[in-house]
C-alpha cells in the first residue's frame, strides 16, 4: 500500500471499517432514531418541507434520499465499538482520524485540493489509521506483544503507541513478503 498516499489512507479506512465490522457486527449501533418506521413516516410526512430547501427538483429528490436514509449510523461507529470491544483507550485525536474518511473516499484526496500538501501529516496520518487495523487485527489474533505504530520517536522513527497495551521487549520490525504466482 506504499504506491499512492491517498490510496493508501483510503484502503486503510475501508480495511479498518471492514475488519471492524468483522469484530462487532451488528453490535454496533446501526440506526441512530428509536424507531425507523417512525422515521420514515416522519419523512414522508414532511417531504414538501424537505424538498422546499433544495436547489431545484432534482436536488429535492437527492436532499429526500439523504434524509430518508439520515437514520443510519455511521460505518466509523463500529470502529469505535471495536476499540471498546478489546478495550483499547485510544486517544480523541487518533479517533478523530476515522472520520475524516468521507473526503477520501468521495474525492479519492484524504487532503483536500489545497495548493500547498504537507506530505509528514499526511504520512502520519495514513499511519494512524493503519495502526489502528493492526492494532485490532493483533487483538482478533491474541497477539499482545508490541506493534510500532503512528507515534515518532526521537529520531524519527516510529515507536509503540503509548495507547497499546502490551507484554514484551520494545519494538521491533518484522516484514513478511508474499510473491504472487505466475
Amino acid at each position: 500500500m506504499s504506491s499512492h498516499l491517498d490510496l493508501a489512507y483510503l484502503a486503510g479506512q475501508v480495511g479498518l471499517e471492514a475488519f471492524a465490522f468483522k469484530i462487532v457486527g451488528k453490535a454496533a449501533p446501526q440506526v441512530l432514531v428509536k424507531d425507523t418506521g417512525a422515521w420514515s413516516k416522519w419523512v414522508i410526512a414532511n417531504k414538501g418541507s424537505i424538498s422546499d430547501h433544495a436547489l431545484n427538483a432534482d436536488a429535492g429528490r437527492r436532499l429526500l434520499g439523504k434524509v430518508v436514509n439520515a437514520h443510519q449510523a455511521p460505518s466509523s461507529d463500529r470502529v469505535e465499538a471495536a476499540l471498546r470491544h478489546y478495550a483499547l483507550d485510544v486517544p480523541d485525536e487518533v479517533v478523530e482520524e476515522i472520520m475524516q474518511r468521507s473526503q477520501a473516499v468521495h474525492e479519492y484526496l484524504m487532503s483536500g485540493r489545497e495548493p500547498v500538501r504537507d506530505l509528514l501529516k499526511d504520512v502520519d496520518r495514513r499511519d494512524t489509521v493503519l495502526t489502528l487495523l493492526a492494532a485490532l487485527v493483533a487483538k482478533y489474533v491474541g497477539f499482545d506483544g508490541p506493534i510500532v505504530g503512528c507515534e515518532r520517536a526521537d529520531g524519527g522513527g516510529r515507536q509503540i503507541p503509548p495507547w497499546w497495551p502490551h507484554r514484551g521487549e520494545g519494538a521491533r520490525s518484522v516484514r513478511f513478503l508474499c510473491e504472487r504466482e505466475r
